[in-house]
Parts: C-alpha cells; sequence; structure tokens
C-alpha cells in the first residue's frame, strides 16, 4: 500500500494508515523589489544576488483508518503523535521516491465518524526537494545541477588544478570545499590539469 515515510516510520507499513489525500505546496518566492517615486513599475531585486530565494513550502497529508473502535482509533492517534509530532524529519513520497523533503512534522487533526476516522498530517517543509542519493562526476566533465545551486565537495587524488570558466584553483590530495565551484542551474563545465585526479561529490535539489 503505497503512503509516506516520515523519518524511519512509514505511513502504512508502521501506523496501518490508508493514503486518502495529499496536498503539496508551492514555496513563495522572496520577492525583493523597490517602489521608487516618480518612475514607472518597480526596481526588482529579486535574484540580484545570483538566484531566487524561496520561503518554506506546505505539504498535507489525509490518511484514514478503517474498521476500529473509538478506543482503536485513539490509541493510533497517539501513537502516531508520540512518534512524528513536532519532529524535523526526512519525508518520502512513495509516489516519487528519488527525492526527499525536510520539515518540522504536524499532527494536526484527529477525526473519527462511527467506523472511520482521519488523521491529518501537515509538514513545514525546506523549499527544496532533495536527491534521495548523492551524485560522484569524475572530472573533466560537463557536470548536470538541478535548480538548487549547491557547493559541491571536491575529492582529490595527488595534485591537480581545477578549472571552471574563470577561476582556476589547485587542490592536493584530500577532500575540499570551494566555495567559487558552486554548481549553477544547468550545465556547469570543469577541466584539471596536474598530476593526479579529481572528482565531484554533492546532491541536487529541485522544486
Amino acid at each position: 500500500m503505497k503512503g509516506i515515510t516520515f523519518g524511519s516510520y512509514h505511513s502504512y507499513d508502521d501506523f496501518g494508515l490508508i493514503l486518502s489525500g495529499k496536498e503539496i505546496g508551492s514555496p513563495e518566492p522572496k520577492v525583493n523589489q523597490v517602489d521608487v517615486e516618480g518612475s514607472d513599475g518597480v526596481l526588482d531585486y529579486t535574484d540580484y544576488f545570483g538566484d531566487v530565494k524561496f520561503k518554506n513550502r506546505s505539504l498535507s497529508f489525509i490518511f484514514s483508518t478503517l474498521g476500529q473502535t473509538p478506543a482503536q482509533f485513539m490509541e493510533k492517534f497517539t501513537e502516531v503523535h508520540n512518534a512524528i509530532h513536532g519532529k524535523m524529519m526526512e519525508i518520502i513520497l512513495d509516489d516519487d521516491p528519488e527525492f526527499y523533503y525536510v520539515g518540522r512534522v504536524t499532527v494536526n487533526q484527529w477525526k473519527a465518524n462511527r467506523n472511520l476516522a482521519e488523521i491529518i498530517i501537515e509538514v513545514d517543509a525546506e523549499p527544496y526537494k532533495m536527491e534521495l542519493h548523492e551524485k560522484t562526476v569524475a572530472l573533466p566533465a560537463t557536470v548536470m545541477n538541478l535548480r538548487k545551486m549547491v557547493v559541491p565537495k571536491v575529492v582529490v587524488s595527488g595534485t591537480v588544478t581545477v578549472h571552471k570558466c574563470d577561476v582556476h584553483i589547485e587542490l592536493k590530495e584530500g577532500v575540499h570545499i570551494v566555495p567559487e565551484f558552486e554548481l549553477s542551474e544547468g550545465e556547469n563545465d570543469f577541466t584539471i590539469t596536474g598530476d593526479g585526479s579529481a572528482s565531484l561529490v554533492f546532491r541536487r535539489g529541485c522544486l
């Protein structure tokens, strides 16, 4: 049965909850505009520093239980509450298993009517959903990135100079974090020179 994973708990496998509805909100852009007196329109500085920033997004899930007594309904509600309410967790949708969201979970409401009970769970989530697995790309390469800008780890064997556009940085053996090698959306071209090898390790995110 398809459902939602909250941290280490699966809604159906661990709680026996049936997913009956879900809503994935879109993160609102952090718009920065200045209204200048005497001029048309506004000055928009939203992406002045290179990319658009976003507010958190809302996730909402409705779960049902069937054929239980009122006491069993309450016991299930208490079980779910104790397991996930108020916690910062990774959330994975069975319908989108290659990505996860990160957010604060709220077990918001419980409603019971005869043999049917519903539990509503909401998440105040970070704007980007992240790939479940990190990527490792050996250089030289054209590295494809998704929407979220990310600074990769550079894993070096030997001594090499890594080139990205007009940035040329010599790195010795080890793992390095180089802000100048931040990956933008789309294609990012890297080459290397020197006596050694290098690879990038990173996790991509998208909206």
